[in-house]
């Protein structure tokens, strides 16, 4: 059984701060933390030995200079961005792109990052 000191060096390593003040009993009970970027978070104790992250933080966005890398790599020249919000309410974006034969692309950073990794052109209209 962990003691109070030792969820709030497990929480620390990991940027959060606890916001309990006893143990639940179970390693498998969440209690309540912050994470360094202010948002409320619950992890278990399970989740902290398993250096389990801020869900929020996690969500790694593309930076710019990346998406200039990767649309170099393939070639594509960047159009557009459209951001929009889906039927279940959550925010999306889409890239309007070109590829190297001119055709013009409506696409994903996830679908481009998988062309990259998987070493096809892109482009649906242009050979693999």
């Amino acid at each position: 059984m962990p003691s109070s000191s030792d969820i709030e060096a497990a929480a620390a390593e990991l940027g959060f701060t606890w916001v309990g003040d006893s143990y639940p009993g179970k390693n498998t009970i969440k209690m309540d933390f912050v994470c360094a970027n202010g948002h409320e978070i619950q992890k278990s104790w399970c989740d902290l030995q398993a250096k389990k992250k801020c869900r929020f933080c996690s969500r790694r966005v593309t930076t710019g200079a990346e998406l200039d890398s990767i649309l170099a790599e393939l070639g594509f020249a960047h159009k557009e961005t459209k951001h929009f919000t889906d039927a279940k309410g959550k925010n999306r974006v889409t890239l309007v792109v070109e590829c190297g034969a001119g055709h013009p692309i409506e696409t994903t950073m996830v679908s481009l990052k998988r062309a990259l990794k998987n070493g096809t052109s892109g482009c649906r209209h242009c050979p693999k």
